[in-house]
């Protein structure tokens, strides 16, 4: 159980990791301000739902992987319009960056996804 809780821990560290760099690449680069508030803001809200999701999964509440679904989806479908952006708005070379950084993204978030449906079974 605490290999499984590990697990969730690191690839929860790595989305954080990813959607931060990937939401500077989109944001701070267009306006030429990497910390920017909005960044920041995003760092702060995406760490704080995944560590209340996770909090929520690791003791068993109720709704606890319906919650931990959502906030997936919702950090998945993030990652999905950066790939949107990222090939309208940028250069060739920082849109191949943005989109390799997205689906990282949602690969980790396909991972930890499994991972969860272990503790919920």
């Amino acid at each position: 159980m605490t290999t499984i809780k590990h697990k969730l821990i690191l690839n929860s560290l790595a989305i954080i990791f990813l959607f931060s760099l990937t939401n500077t690449l989109v944001n701070g680069l267009q306006l030429n301000q990497l910390l920017q508030p909005i960044n920041l803001k995003a760092l702060l809200f995406v760490t704080i739902l995944y560590g209340w999701a996770l909090f929520r999964l690791f003791t068993h509440k109720r709704f606890a992987f319906s919650f931990f679904n959502f906030v997936n989806f919702v950090y998945s479908a993030g990652f999905l319009s950066y790939v949107a952006i990222a090939s309208v708005q940028q250069t060739k070379h920082m849109a191949v960056i943005t989109i390799t950084l997205s689906l990282l993204g949602l690969m980790s978030i396909l991972m930890i996804w499994r991972t969860a449906k272990q503790i919920k079974a």
